[in-house]
């Protein structure tokens, strides 16, 4: 708004008001009006894109799977891109253009990648020279940088012939030297400057008569120090003399207490020493003052000529921030390429359409910390008359790997990258929201479940038919008939509005959905039972999605390899068999021990029974009406 940008205008004119000046008015436009997808920060935080949820123990991000940068640039770019992939097709084309020819060219990519290694941050140099707080070495790495420019061109052009393609001319373009700065920092700028104007040695000489004047009486001064030492050394024979310097006394003749005695009458003693004595003459203090003299303005002298040198920088920034931005894209191509090739990515195929086709898609992050070859690999398949995808079956059966793969793997698409699959073709999604895992926040009185319904509330409220939404167990946070009907009620609305849905769930009634709304099928996560060593069934899970609702959960599995105790896993299973079968009873007590007290979840009444008993079909209506009457008098009991 106008009044944030009027606020960081006034900060900035207190604090940084060299900065101001250079400043651009920021533009108020929606990420997708700019041609960026919108990720918020659920989706990011969810999908780990650039940092890992809980990093204490030790999780890694997508950033840091794919980041093979070699700049301080390259790493901004990257980080940048994944936090904002394009919705514009002939974008993500032409990055993919680029990365596909260093993917072919791995000796010309490793060349790149040399040769990127010498170069600076020039982005942070542009800016601290639009601030006015550029150091010498800075500039002289901007130097260095132009001399660098050409072998990084004539790389790029090496590629470019290999594949018989132009892929780098907008590149080669924007990494063109301004040829007008390099001669000023070369006419300017000393062949190796301190880090520090106040060390001296900035300006070349030869640039700055006045100032070549002053540094030639200074070595003068210098000369004539030299030379009085060796001349008193000669006439006293005090063979350690030296002289010295420090910012208390100024110049000074130092003499040890073994030679005292030589000191001659005319020397004026300055300081004692443990050791020795210091002395200084009239003749070395009038050189002082003007070997001093000649310091201070030769200082004063090269701070305004560097000033001025840094304000003639900084009128070059919007070629050096092309330049900059630049290096970033190549350091970037050849950080995704390098990726692509170790991981074997492909190039995905990127349009308008509804359609999200992937085979044999891989989750990136996973597969990076164990074996590629133990990864198994899922397809997906997405389109405009089936959109949404119910995916049933058991927990650690892979379900919430396969959610996030898919919509990393957009992101990575519409980023500009190589994905992990054998196939990708993406139609565009302008948005990914997601509804994964729980949380709180207890400070803000909110609970896990009311989290839940605003993460909710907001991915079906905002999204479009273009959109990608992940949503995991929706509704698990309350009661079971409560959690199910606001899943099945999201799922009817999703199926009306339109946007692609990976929806993962236990409720296994849900799957009626996909008979009565269009849009909706399902899917399950498959899971084996094979008999073990010792005689009892184990679960086997095979992370494999198939079309199909799932046949069962498997949860008492997964409980008992957790660790739960025998007698619970035992108790679960005959508690869950009775509710199977339809019984309705369960003993408070399993086995032999049970007693004769239950616990009947819909309790056993006379009234039932008599209902239960009642031949209908004989009943006149008037006896019916009188029966129910009696029945429900029953019901209510004694008075």
């Amino acid at each position: 708004s106008a009044q944030v940008s009027q606020a960081i205008r006034l900060f900035l004119g207190r604090n940084h008001s060299a900065v101001v000046p250079s400043l651009t008015e920021p533009e108020a436009l929606p990420l997708e009006s700019a041609g960026y997808m919108f990720l918020d920060q659920t989706a990011i935080r969810h999908l780990e894109l650039v940092e890992p949820s809980d990093s204490s123990s030790g999780g890694t991000s997508l950033l840091s799977v794919i980041d093979k940068t070699i700049t301080h640039l390259g790493a901004r770019l990257l980080h940048w891109l994944i936090l904002h992939p394009s919705t514009v097709p002939e974008i993500i084309e032409k990055r993919l253009d680029c990365l596909e020819a260093f993917y072919e060219t791995p000796v010309q990519r490793e060349a790149v990648r040399v040769v990127l290694r010498e170069f600076p941050d020039i982005e942070r140099i542009n800016v601290r020279a639009q601030a006015g707080t550029a150091s010498p070495r800075e500039l002289a790495a901007l130097r260095n940088t132009f001399k660098r420019i050409p072998d990084l061109v004539h790389v790029l052009t090496g590629v470019e012939k290999e594949i018989l393609s132009p892929r780098f001319e907008s590149l080669k373009e924007d990494l063109k030297i301004p040829r007008s700065l390099e001669d000023i920092l070369d006419k300017q700028l000393s062949d190796e400057p301190p880090s520090k104007i106040a060390d001296g040695g900035v300006i070349r000489e030869g640039f700055n008569a006045p100032l070549d004047e002053l540094r030639g009486l200074r070595k003068s001064g210098r000369q004539w120090i030299a030379a009085m030492e060796a001349e008193e050394k000669e006439k006293t024979g005090i063979t350690t003399l030296r002289v010295g310097y420090n910012d208390i006394y100024g110049y000074f003749l130092e003499v040890s207490k073994s030679h005292l005695g030589k000191v001659p009458a005319e020397w004026i003693r300055k300081q004692t020493l443990t050791n020795g004595e210091r002395y200084i003459t009239p003749a070395l203090k009038e050189q002082e003052e003007k070997l001093l003299g000649a310091e201070g303005k030769i200082l004063q002298i090269e701070t305004q000529l560097f000033a001025n040198l840094v304000k003639q920088v900084a009128q070059f920034r919007t070629a050096l921030s092309k330049m900059a931005d630049a290096l970033a894209h190549i350091d970037v191509y050849g950080s995704l390429a390098e990726v692509a090739f170790q991981n074997g990515f492909i190039r995905p195929v990127l349009n308008k359409s509804k359609e999200l086709d992937i085979k044999l898609g891989r989750h990136p992050v996973v597969e990076n910390q164990i074996r590629r070859d133990r990864f198994i690999p899922n397809d997906l398949k997405l389109g405009k008359d089936k959109f949404i995808s119910i995916i049933t079956g058991p927990n650690m059966a892979g379900k919430s790997t396969y959610l996030r793969q898919n919509a990393i793997i957009v992101i990575l698409a519409q980023m500009g990258s190589f994905v992990p699959a054998e196939k990708a073709v993406i139609g565009v999604v302008d948005r990914i929201f997601t509804r994964i895992g729980a949380s709180d926040r207890l400070s803000q009185g909110q609970s896990t479940f009311m989290v839940e319904m605003q993460e909710v509330s907001t991915l079906i409220l905002n999204s479009t038919p273009k959109s990608l939404l992940i949503l995991d167990e929706v509704g698990r946070g309350t009661s079971t008939y409560d959690g199910m009907s606001i899943a099945w009620a999201v799922i009817e609305y999703l199926s009306a509005k339109g946007p692609r849905t990976l929806f993962a769930t236990h409720y296994f009634e849900l799957t009626q959905l996909a008979d009565d709304w269009p849009g909706v099928f399902n899917a399950h996560a498959t899971a084996k039972e094979w008999p073990g060593l010792d005689g009892k069934k184990q679960v086997v899970f095979l992370y494999q999605i198939l079309p199909g609702p799932a046949d069962r959960s498997y949860g008492i599995h997964v409980a008992e390899m957790a660790g739960l105790p025998e007698k619970v896993v035992e108790r679960s299973r005959e508690i869950l068999h009775q509710m199977e079968t339809g019984s309705h009873k369960f003993s408070k007590r399993s086995g032999s021990d049970a007693g004769g007290a239950q616990l009947n979840f819909f309790g056993n009444h006379p009234v039932v029974d008599e209902l239960k008993n009642l031949d209908v079909d004989s009943m006149t209506p008037r006896d019916a009406l009188n029966r129910l009457a009696e029945l429900k008098e029953k019901a209510r009991g004694p008075a």
